[in-house]
């Protein structure tokens, strides 16, 4: 599992997207030192991909290592390291500032001081130890605002998406922070997970999921991978994303020139970037559903070599495409609107942009994406389309029902 030097991903977003943020870190590196630091760009990459993979339709995994200064944890920002902690109290002011503007977002709040009081937990980890927790789908609060508030909030109300979480101290101090995506959010469930340090000290996050998904088919029957039927065990929709490395650094290099354009302010930027990033959301959609492919020709010491050229047309056409379907919004007031055309996408909300482009079920016209053969190996087929054979090449010819 790959590990960052960075930042987490958001446990909670309290705000919606800003598009912008990831090019204003990048400007402020040119502006002050002539280039964008390493560092910087290690954090927009995983910033840009925490977000994108609560997106896509499937179990997901991802870990991110927090570095240990004196007594507290740091993460890199504006050409310096400062204190994480000082970061999550900004989160509880800014969720206090949305509640004041919004009373539906006062459960925010009280989220983000859960996260602060987690995080002091955290701290006292020592070399060999673990902490682990859960951060449940808010039930309570869509049951009364609806699903349209809550996925304006960042939840994902179609998979009732949780989170189980596991830090493990290492032995120089710094902590490696497990974030596991968990369908249907049950209570439970989350509790046999946290269970499992009773009876195994050194359990782990498989041991987590396999906890929560055996107290799952206690209570329905069947069984499950992270919440999901039919989830090939291990399934990692973080380590797919990982995978396209071609196009994550199409996306960097894009942001990157787009900040370093001193032409570009206001509108006209805001307007670019979301162009570009837009683009790379539906490319990243079409991949996902095996409609496209990788655009890497070869490799030079190990690094791909990324054909720019061919990806400029694979972006460009994957923005096209989702511009010219035609997407029907509901608002939070229950306003209806049509999300089609250039323009119309550029002036949406974000969020509202970035449901649209992964909000699908994970399903087309022929059924689920995901299913299982005759002879129970689970398959996926491309968006769109029909297999004939069996992914595992030794099963019987014809054990695939959807020929």
């Amino acid at each position: 599992m790959e590990t960052s030097a960075a930042q987490p991903p958001q446990q909670e977003r309290f705000k919606s997207f800003d598009p912008l943020a990831s090019v204003h870190l990048m400007r402020f590196d040119l502006q002050t030192r002539g280039e964008v630091l390493p560092e910087t760009r290690e954090r927009v990459q995983d910033e840009e991909l925490s977000y994108l993979m609560e997106g896509v339709d499937r179990a997901a995994c991802s870990s991110f290592a927090l570095q240990r200064r004196g007594n507290d944890f740091v993460y890199f920002d504006r050409g310096e390291w400062k204190p994480y902690g000082g970061m999550l109290l900004t989160g509880i002011e800014a969720a206090k500032a949305d509640a004041r503007q919004d009373f539906r977002k006062r459960f925010l709040t009280e989220r983000a001081e859960q996260d602060f009081q987690i995080y002091g937990q955290v701290r006292k980890l020592v070399p060999g130890q673990k902490y682990a927790w859960y951060s449940p789908y808010p039930y309570a609060e869509a049951a009364q605002y609806g699903d349209d508030f809550i996925r304006s909030c960042g939840f994902v109300p179609e998979r009732k998406m949780g989170f189980l979480y596991m830090a493990t101290c290492e032995a120089n101090g710094n902590v490696v922070l497990e974030s596991q995506t968990v369908d249907q959010s049950d209570e439970p469930a989350f509790r046999a997970a946290m269970g499992v340090f009773g009876t195994e000290p050194t359990a782990d996050m498989d041991d987590m999921v396999r906890a929560y998904d055996t107290r799952l088919s206690q209570e329905q029957g069947g069984v499950f991978y992270a919440g999901r039927r039919g989830e090939e065990r291990r399934a990692n929709a973080y380590e797919t994303i990982l995978g396209q490395r071609d196009l994550i650094e199409y996306f960097l290099d894009g942001l990157k020139n787009l900040a370093n354009n001193w032409n570009l302010n206001g509108k006209d930027l805001e307007y670019a970037v979301k162009k570009h990033t837009y683009g790379i959301w539906a490319a990243f959609k079409k991949r996902i559903d095996g409609e496209t492919t990788s655009k890497v020709q070869r490799t030079r010491n190990g690094v791909p070599i990324v054909n720019a050229l061919l990806l400029q047309q694979e972006v460009g056409q994957a923005f096209k495409e989702f511009a010219s379907q035609g997407r029907v919004l509901v608002g939070c007031g229950g306003a209806i609107s049509m999300l089609k055309g250039e323009q119309d996408i550029l002036n949406a909300n974000s969020q509202d942009v970035f449901n649209s482009v992964f909000g699908g079920k994970d399903e087309d016209k022929f059924g689920p994406l995901v299913f299982t053969c005759k002879n129970g190996h689970i398959n996926r087929r491309p968006r769109g389309k029909l297999i004939s054979e069996c992914r595992v090449k030794s099963c019987a010819k014809g054990s695939v029902g959807c020929a």
